[in-house]
């Protein structure tokens, strides 16, 4: 049995570091391409792009190389496993779609990554909790910052796959109006959503915090869209820092407690 493991367990690791090494390629130098602000009113600036790709990329590489050590084992082969791999391919696949405008088949691929990746989350999140600061840092963290990027990606993908293409010069329509401020509604609620369900999850609402921040910052041609963002933004920054400052104080009370009593 430990010999048939070993080589289909190689493959996983080949796998996995191939896929994340072309998506780092793929996403740097599509972004820094024209065509997602050609495509979309929920624009980002590239530098807070990258910022985000490079922050979640090289967590999901140190977990590559966490995964060798014993105590990670039951994680990443029961909590993770192949579904990470599925994530990958299926992320580059939409890449590359996006890449030469099928837009709506990128749609439906990313569709099939946001269900992955909800997966490994939510076995993360609800069946293996970290178990010291090293699972919390290069497992947890890492696969929250994907998550919610992903989230990101998803409801960009959803205005981009259905929305046509503004002309330039052209100020953005009702209906595309009514769309944005929906988008935003959403990502607002999955901001609010990992802090109250999620166990607290700051990491993730903080990457939701950071893109509204940058959609309000981009979009200042649009008052719409630009203080619609910004409000949302500035009420997850008090919802994230509230949730932190009340965990904090709950650590000290209990730190104090024992010499109380």
């Amino acid at each position: 049995m430990v010999l048939v493991a070993l080589p289909i367990f190689q493959a996983d690791e080949i796998l996995k570091i191939y896929f994340v090494y072309n998506e780092m390629i793929i996403y740097y130098y599509y972004f820094r391409s024209d065509h997602w602000n050609r495509n979309s009113d929920l624009k980002l600036m590239t530098p807070l792009y990258i910022l985000i790709l490079t922050s979640f990329t090289f967590g999901i590489l140190y977990i590559v190389i966490y995964q060798f050590i014993d105590t990670a084992n039951e994680i990443i082969v029961d909590g993770i496993g192949w579904h990470f791999v599925g994530v990958a391919i299926f992320n580059v696949i939409w890449l590359v779609l996006v890449v030469n405008e099928e837009l709506v088949l990128a749609w439906i691929t990313i569709l099939i990554v946001a269900a992955q990746l909800s997966y490994i989350y939510y076995n993360l999140k609800f069946k293996y909790p970290p178990l010291s600061r090293f699972d919390a840092t290069f497992i947890h963290l890492p696969f929250s910052l994907y998550h919610a990027w992903i989230m990101i990606i998803l409801t960009i993908s959803t205005f981009v796959a259905f929305i046509p293409d503004k002309e330039k010069g052209r100020s953005s329509g009702v209906l595309e109006e009514i769309l944005g401020v929906l988008a935003l509604c959403f990502l607002e609620t999955a901001a609010i959503g990992y802090i109250e369900k999620s166990k607290g999850d700051l990491a993730s609402a903080s990457v939701i915090a950071i893109t509204l921040y940058g959609i309000s910052f981009q979009q200042d041609d649009d008052a719409i869209i630009h203080w619609v963002a910004l409000v949302f933004a500035v009420v997850s920054s008090v919802h994230i820092l509230k949730t932190y400052l009340v965990k904090r104080l709950r650590e000290r009370q209990e730190e104090h407690t024992p010499l109380l009593v």
